[in-house]
């Protein structure tokens, strides 16, 4: 499963998840239970092997990945416009329609590094 994937929806109180497609939940005396997703239920288990990943982890990871992805969107639109700037000032546009796309294709990567940036709002 994908981090956006296990965060989607969580059993209640699950703190890990394990690569084996188990929630874990464990309390104040590590007192362990698991919810498998096809189950639907917690079954409370006095051991567990196998390897567990912390929620807060994972979400702290996807956060970081969507941190890379708006700041990758605006260089990548940063670029385009300085690109376009570039070649007006060097008389390379000799009409207004390649302005024109350039333009637009910057507008339209600074509205995808917006509505990014709006998912990752808390």
């Amino acid at each position: 499963m994908k981090n956006q994937e296990i965060l989607a929806k969580p059993p209640e109180g699950a703190t890990h998840f394990s690569w084996d497609g188990y929630y874990l939940k464990y309390d104040i005396n590590r007192v362990l239970e698991i919810y498998h997703v096809n189950y639907k239920h917690w079954q409370q288990a006095s051991t567990w092997v196998g390897v567990d990943r912390s929620l807060a982890d994972i979400r702290r990871i996807v956060e970081l990945e969507k941190d890379r992805d708006i700041r990758d969107l605006e260089q990548q639109a940063k670029g385009l416009e300085d690109f376009a700037q570039s070649l007006m000032f060097r008389g390379c546009l000799e009409n207004s329609f390649n302005k024109y796309d350039a333009d637009e294709a910057a507008i339209e990567l600074r509205s995808q590094a917006k509505a990014l940036k709006e998912q990752v709002k808390p």
